[in-house]
């Protein structure tokens, strides 16, 4: 055939498969015509309170055998109710605790056995994809007034029958661990204490290997390597540095800095703000966007509360400062932080320029007499840095540690000795400032300093990298986690001890005489002692709320183990961090509620793994569009990586003809504010319970067809594209005849329609048909599940509102490889984004729930206590305060502990959404807009990665 013939059936292709029509050019436009309005049928689905529960079992059982200690006694009980899986409680009118093991239960009462006594027992329901199964709950009444005396075997199974108990929270992973280790059980062959290098590795988030580490201590395994290597024997990583100098001089703009970057030390983590009142409101957003955000995203089980920890050791109010500071007294304030261990502990430093000192000195005096009020122990000292003299108030456990010291207009406050004695030095030129840095200087070439510029400035420079990854504070940082899993093991054994003995210990011999703790578990692997007060248990690494800063402990020796597991590290590093690092600087512009932040990290030298994503993604730029709803774009280069692997995937599947030749310069995907989307939403979260009481309607199966989502694709090669299309129909006709009808609808706007859904007789078993309508507009192709959205998307391309590739230099419009713009308008999508969220809710909810429970019943004493009593034993025993973002409270029944708005593991609730009241739903519904947008600028020495946010909210 000839090529001609060829190009003219490609294009008859076209023609059947999706014609178009080119948008018309803005200048054709005489009038501005008349906004359309789109029809909503609004939502199908209404959220609602569902609870999901088996039925009650009862039944009953004789105990089968018992035995008793001088204060304890062990029973067997043998019932027709499997007790296989899940959780048993005991009622009876002594203190009793009950594990289920494979074929019954074993029951351990303090004191003696009572002659008849109750076992509740339940199991979680079992949800899957394909079914949902009801909690399985039972009441067994036993009769153990003729157990069978046996002998003290019974007391090695009991022990034996809690290693199988469910460990699902720090406290639980220690008891059965140690439980393992009174039934005389060995530990797994092959285990051994965990890796140092998985520790060393964290900068934060170690619950995981903090858990594994008290597990280890449950087994009593320890590391007992000697520390024989010098630390200055440890090869430290090396990477080149950059030509500031040079650099700073091809740049048009030149640094412009603030008075502070000359007294702040290089190797610091930078926060500046040259009004004290935007620094103080943007610790209060971030307080009430970054914790329940963090909290159901990391599905965890409460609030540790750090920030206000460091508050409360500073002698700080950040309230109290503003209100009694204003903008007047102060011309800028700074936070330095010493390394990225925030929630572990780290030195902060706060740095004020004083305009008004008596009214900045009469505020921390009444912060200072508040603390006195609290800690009637707490101590004053003063110690010489050189000439200057600083003050330090203190209490023994680094609940309270404030070093102040005054140098000229500057007041500096830390909680660290060792940070303010840097801090002066760095005042008094014996070590190197921000301002003296070419990094620093760079990043203030890029963003110059202006008051009117800016509200704020974060700068994470090269130093500060280095000093996070050196030797002495990746080591250091691997030991004090080692510490703190050790410091939560004495917890556990606290909770644990309230657990078997029905009262909370009043010292440390109670538990260890009682067998939950031993006395090596009181001494660190380093030989420090641990003791335990009213506030948890401490030492000399501080307490696990708090560590002491890193900055403040000495390290001169290693052992083999450590430097074998830094050089492991560094090899790491550099092979996933070539070159040289990346200093970063983020400027801030606070209006009202809403936040823009414009961060850099650059410039990016020789081969790394942005390197690779650039590479990845290529050199296309685009200018989003923000429209109702959210959408994602992103630009593809022409010679990027993704055209090529898309490509070769195409080919692979569906044979050389489906090439991508045909793609353009960017695709979009999106989804509208229509009630279809929060319908799909409401679906995912109430599929569960539906499913799990047979009640999935058939209504479900529409949602599909009226999804608001949408996906754009720029077209390089319309006619190529058509044809593909035109192949695929041929296909799916010759596969599956008359299941699919593919074909045009009536056109929209004179723009042709395709639908390609569902025939009458290959409709779901619901009837409801499913189907996908695209269109062509110019040289962009879009298509959704729903006609309307394909209808305002075409609206939207008509009037050229899309995406547009950036050309040369055109940079005024913030261009980006990836952006993600959302606007809303009403509340579906925000709505939407609750029900989903409500997914990863229910763990976090699970979680909180256990850890309330450990401590209820690890310290009895607490029940009815008032709530900032029970806030401080959390944070003693727990190191958080079990609770949930969307609050609630706990209550303890015969069945276990329950939530009030998630009810229990083996009573689930899945509440109405939005959940009214509380900080998550009030962040979210408060939304305005939200924009993300990330690339790769500049060239040579210059090249670097660019993101910005936008967060904009409704004002309080």
């Amino acid at each position: 055939m000839k090529p001609k013939i060829l190009n003219l059936l490609v294009l008859a292709l076209v023609a059947c498969s999706s014609p178009q029509k080119p948008a018309p050019q803005p200048e054709a436009l005489v009038t501005e015509p008349a906004a359309p309005v789109y029809e909503d049928i609004g939502p199908q689905l209404q959220s609602q309170e569902m609870m999901a529960e088996g039925e009650v079992q009862t039944g009953s059982a004789k105990a089968e055998a018992s035995y008793c200690t001088k204060t304890h006694c062990y029973v067997s009980v043998v019932s027709e109710i499997p007790f296989n899986q899940g959780e048993l409680s005991v009622e009876a009118k002594n203190h009793g605790v009950a594990f289920v093991v494979p074929k019954g239960a074993m029951v351990r009462f303090v004191g003696d056995v009572p002659e008849q006594f109750t076992l509740h027992y339940t199991s979680p329901p079992h949800l899957s994809i394909y079914n949902a199964m009801p909690a399985s709950t039972a009441e067994v009444s036993v009769d153990a007034s003729d157990a069978t005396k046996t002998g003290d075997s019974l007391v090695t199974e009991f022990w034996a029958a809690l290693e199988t108990y469910y460990t699902s929270t720090p406290m639980r992973s220690f008891a059965v661990a140690r439980a393992g280790q009174k039934a005389g059980t060995p530990p797994t062959p092959g285990r051994t204490l965990t890796d140092f290098g998985r520790v060393m590795e964290l900068y934060s988030g170690v619950t995981s290997v903090r858990e594994a580490l008290q597990f280890d201590r449950g087994l009593q395994l320890r590391r007992e390597d000697k520390a024989t290597v010098a630390l200055k024997d440890v090869q430290a990583l090396e990477l080149p540095a950059h030509p500031w100098d040079q650099m700073i001089a091809e740049l048009e703009t030149k640094p412009a800095l603030e008075e502070m970057a000359q007294y702040v030390p290089v190797d610091m983590a930078y926060l500046h703000f040259h009004d004290l009142r935007d620094f103080v409101g943007l610790a209060r957003e971030l307080d009430e966007w970054v914790t329940p955000l963090s909290q159901a995203m990391e599905e965890r089980g409460g609030n540790s509360h750090f920030v206000q920890a460091y508050e409360r050791q500073l002698v700080v109010e950040r309230t109290g400062l503003s209100e009694a500071l204003g903008h007047v007294a102060t011309d800028g304030v700074a936070l330095l932080v010493g390394d990225p261990f925030l929630r572990e502990g780290t030195d902060v430093s706060l740095m004020f320029k004083v305009r008004q000192k008596p009214a900045l000195d009469a505020a921390l005096s009444a912060f200072e007499a508040k603390a006195k009020a609290r800690r009637p122990d707490m101590d004053e000292a003063r110690f010489k840095e050189g000439d200057h003299v600083i003050r330090r108030i203190f209490t023994p456990d680094g609940d309270i540690e404030q070093n102040r010291v005054d140098v000229g207009e500057l007041v500096i406050i830390s909680n660290s000795r060792g940070a303010i004695r840097h801090i002066l030095a760095a005042i008094d030129g014996k070590a190197p400032t921000l301002a003296q840095s070419g990094d620093f200087k760079y990043m203030r070439a890029r963003y110059p300093f202006s008051k009117e510029a800016e509200d704020g400035f974060i700068f994470i420079s090269d130093a500060f990298v280095m000093n996070a990854i050196s030797p002495r504070t990746k080591i250091l940082a691997g030991r004090r986690v080692e510490a703190l899993s050790e410091l939560q093991a004495v917890q556990s054994g606290f909770l644990m001890h309230g657990w078997f003995e029905g009262v909370a210990a009043k010292t440390t011999d109670e538990v260890v005489k009682a067998g939950h703790l031993m006395p090596e578990d009181l001494v660190h692997t380093n030989g420090q002692k641990i003791s335990v007060d009213e506030r948890g248990p401490r030492s000399a690494w501080g307490r696990p709320r708090l560590m002491v800063p890193l900055r403040d402990l000495s390290l001169d020796k290693v052992t083999l183990d450590e430097k074998q597991a830094y050089e492991r590290f560094a090899t790491t590093y550099q092979q996933y961090w070539r070159g040289v690092i990346d200093p970063i600087g983020v400027r801030i512009n606070r209006e009202g509620a809403s936040i823009n932040l414009d961060a850099r990290m650059l410039p990016i030298i020789d081969a790394s793994d942005y390197n690779e994503l650039r590479d990845f993604v290529g050199n296309a730029r685009v200018v989003p569009v923000g429209e109702s709803g959210f959408a994602w774009v992103g630009a593809i280069g022409e010679n990027a990586r993704l055209r090529q692997e898309l490509e070769s995937v195409g080919r692979s599947f569906m044979g050389q003809k489906f090439g991508l030749g045909w793609l353009g310069d960017w695709v979009s995907i999106g989804a509208m504010e229509r009630s279809g989307i929060l319908d799909a939403a409401t679906m995912v979260h109430q599929a569960d319970a539906k499913r799990m009481q047979n009640e999935l309607p058939a209504e479900l199966s529409g949602v599909l067809s009226r999804l608001p989502l949408y996906l754009m694709v720029h077209l390089k090669n319309t006619a190529v594209f058509g044809g593909i299309l035109a192949s695929l129909k041929t296909m799916a006709d010759d596969s599956a005849p008359g299941l699919i009808d593919w074909g045009q609808v009536e056109p929209y706007n004179e723009i042709p329609v395709v639908r390609v859904g569902t025939s009458q007789s290959g409709q779901s078993a619901t009837g409801v048909p499913v189907a996908l309508y695209y269109a062509t507009v110019g040289d962009i192709w879009v298509i959704s599940f729903e006609e309307t959205t394909l209808h305002i998307q075409i609206d939207r391309l008509l009037s050229g509102k899309h995406p547009v590739k950036v050309v040369g230099d055109d940079l005024g419009r913030e261009p980006a490889q990836a952006a993600f713009n959302g606007q809303f308008e009403n509340e579906f999508l925000k709505l939407a984004f609750l029900s989903v969220l409500e997914l990863e809710s229910r763990r976090s909810a699970w979680s909180s729930l256990f850890l309330h429970e450990d401590l209820m019943r690890g310290q009895p004493q607490l029940k009815g206590a008032d709530p900032e009593v029970l806030r401080e034993a959390s944070l003693a025993f727990l190191g958080l305060e079990p609770a949930h973002f969307h609050g609630g409270t706990y209550d303890h029944g015969k069945f276990g502990a329950s939530h009030s708005i998630y009810g229990s593991p083996q009573r689930i609730v899945w509440p109405k959404v939005p959940v009214n009241g509380s900080p998550l739903t009030e962040l979210v519904t408060s939304l305005r807009a939200l924009g993300l947008s990330l690339e790769f600028e500049g060239e040579g020495n210059h090249e670097g990665i660019r993101a910005r946010v936008k967060v904009a909210r409704e004002a309080n």
